[in-house]
């Protein structure tokens, strides 16, 4: 009996940091799940947020909007006649990337820091390399973000 609890201790361990729970302090939201990405980060982006479009096609993008701290809904508008995805490393939470395929669209919510400058890419073997890439200056309230494709 003491070894199958010996056993399972480990799996109660495991169990516990799989929930990615997160206490909260001042420096710190609630969220529902810890990835690499948000395992160091002090806080989760709080701002107002905003929207950005992105149309994607061979081989570029075209982007317009509003990139303030908090979470950004993007959508992925695929004009072209290949799959494309609009990535972003290093964002706040799970999801770092909208993805659509030839000639359809889908929306999601990245949670990016006001005062950081995030290079986005198509992470589509050879995209990248073509040229789809861009910097996104992500504005705090109160200012105008930026977006610079490469």
């Amino acid at each position: 009996m003491r070894r199958s609890l010996r056993l399972l201790a480990p799996l109660v361990v495991v169990s516990f940091l799989a929930t990615g729970c997160v206490a909260v302090t001042e420096d710190v939201v609630e969220a529902s799940g810890i990835s690499p990405e948000t395992a160091n980060d002090p806080k989760i982006p709080v701002g107002p947020g905003g929207a950005l479009t992105v149309e994607a096609f061979e081989f570029g993008f075209r982007v317009s909007g509003t990139a303030i701290d908090g979470a950004i809904a993007v959508t992925l508008d695929n004009v072209g006649d290949v799959i494309h995805n609009f990535t972003i490393d290093n964002v706040a939470g799970d999801v770092h990337a909208v993805e659509a395929a030839a000639h359809e669209s889908d929306t999601a919510d990245l949670l990016l820091f006001g005062g950081a400058e995030y290079v986005f890419y198509c992470s589509i073997p050879g995209h990248r390399a073509a040229g789809m890439e861009g910097v996104l200056v992500v504005a705090n309230e109160g200012e105008d973000g930026t977006v610079e494709i490469a």
